[in-house]
């Protein structure tokens, strides 16, 4: 029989296994049936999020559901502001405690949301109304911007 080798990560879970193909085999099937509840322990600060930036953990990560239905539920579809800024605090109550605006774009992408058309002028916008707070090149949604769309925290 050959030699096997297998590696991979999920969840802050590193899992890398040489040897006989058999035992490499018994041994990703043993570790596969237990990736429900090694996935229950995963602090949300380790999860991997959009270009690294700061996350903290928060009480019910993924409870916000999709960003689509997040958009829709805050009228943040039409305006270009107020979908930037919606789309920044679904990040945020996702785990990402500061952000960039190609978080913010990314998301968008990833989630198959029509773009923002100049995102560095839309956080401009929503700076200066006191819905976001920059800081060097991240930003953060205040209080104030929660409460426009209707978010309490």
């Amino acid at each position: 029989m050959g030699t096997g080798k297998i590696e991979f990560s999920f969840g802050g879970f590193d899992f890398k296994g040489e040897g006989d193909e058999q035992w490499v085999s018994k041994q990703l099937l043993l570790v596969l049936d237990k990736v429900p509840e090694l996935l229950k322990h995963v602090p949300a600060a380790s999860k991997p999020g959009f270009n690294g930036g700061d996350k903290t953990p928060q009480e019910n990560p993924g409870v916000v559901g999709t960003l689509a239905k997040f958009l829709n539920d805050h009228t943040a579809t039409k305006s270009q502001n107020k979908k930037f800024l919606a789309t920044a605090a679904w990040l945020t109550l996702k785990g990402s405690s500061r952000l960039t605006t190609a978080d913010v774009t990314g998301a968008l992408r990833n989630h198959h949301q029509t773009k923002i058309n100049n995102p560095s002028e839309t956080l401009n916008q929503n700076a200066s109304k006191g819905y976001c707070q920059k800081e060097s090149k991240q930003f953060f949604v205040t209080p104030e911007g929660f409460e426009y769309l209707g978010i309490e925290r």
